[in-house]
């Protein structure tokens, strides 16, 4: 079903869709800061915008946090310091160093406009995603070792809401974002993928089979909940 665009006094424009198969409202906060809400098809708007409602401080904290304007000094995810530098160059570049993004601008960089902010959450995704390519990588290839699970191969990509996903010819994609969970988190969200590799489903061989190798999946899939794939900037 299309996109119905509502305005929300406490939201602004809100996206609200209606899906079949989906069985429980969902909320999202894009990286512009825009909320989509996500509903069961028979399920009415209203009824959507008041779940948004009930949940209103969790998404304007969302919000504030995506549309926050990254500068020198600014901290993404908790995770990162950003250092903005200015040099004679014609191109912005960005390198990790320790837990510090350094961020390189071109002399007569504009860092307020929306397009050099749009280019500088590229370059921060870019350099976080190299940082999880060298951690989820191997972390999933010790795990599948140590549980005796097998897959086709792995792909880092930036989804825009799930943590990770297993295709059925046993290719398991994880979330960039998800190497800035907690490290038990990271695992709970390999091993969910891994036991995918057997049920292609959430069904109760599933959860039987994660419980088995990760006694407290239940757990941290409410812990998970408190996160969000994107960048916060504080």
């Amino acid at each position: 079903m299309p996109i119905t665009k509502v305005k929300s006094t406490n939201f602004g424009t809100v996206h609200v869709r209606r899906k079949r198969g989906v069985k429980n409202m969902r909320l999202r906060v894009d990286h512009t800061g825009t909320l989509h809400v996500t509903l069961p098809w028979l399920v009415p708007q209203a009824l959507g915008l008041a779940f948004a409602e009930k949940h209103k401080e969790w998404v304007q904290l969302q919000q504030r946090d995506l549309q926050a304007a990254i500068r020198n000094g600014s901290v993404i995810n908790n995770t990162y310091n950003v250092e903005l530098k200015k040099a004679e160059t014609t191109r912005m570049t960005a390198k990790l160093k320790g837990d510090t993004i350094h961020i390189t601008l071109p002399q007569e960089t504009n860092v307020e406009s929306e397009e050099i902010q749009e280019k500088l959450r590229k370059k921060i995704v870019t350099v976080i995603k190299v940082e999880a390519q060298e951690t989820l990588g191997p972390l999933l290839y010790r795990l599948a070792k140590a549980y005796r699970y097998e897959f086709k191969d792995v792909q880092i990509k930036t989804l825009k809401s799930r943590w990770g996903s297993c295709s059925s010819d046993k290719v398991i994609t994880l979330n960039t974002f998800a190497v800035q969970l907690p490290d038990y988190l990271q695992e709970y969200v390999v091993l969910h993928e891994l036991t995918h590799l057997n049920h292609m489903h959430h069904g109760h061989g599933f959860w039987d089979e994660l419980i088995a190798v990760c006694p407290d999946a239940k757990r941290y899939r409410k812990d998970l909940k408190m996160y969000q794939p994107t960048i916060s900037i504080a």
